[in-house]
């Protein structure tokens, strides 16, 4: 990227995110300004080629609890 300060700020605001996933903080304003950002740092990562192909859904976790293979 061309502007590596950026993407450190972008990187903080998706993990600030994330961690608010675990531990509510934020209102729900403040996650929706951050979804814009946690969007851009998602599309520089693809323009640069930095994001890998995901597994397929059912090796995520194995076989569920329920014995349906799939996310538990």
């Amino acid at each position: 990227t061309d502007d590596p300060g950026r993407i450190t700020l972008l990187f903080r605001e998706a993990n600030a995110l994330h961690q608010n996933f675990y531990e509510p903080l934020y209102l729900p304003s403040d996650v929706r300004g951050g979804i814009d950002s946690a969007k851009e740092f998602i599309d520089t990562l693809e323009r640069a080629g930095a994001l890998r192909e995901p597994p397929p859904p059912d090796s995520l976790n194995g076989t569920a609890q329920d014995g349906i293979d799939g996310n538990i």
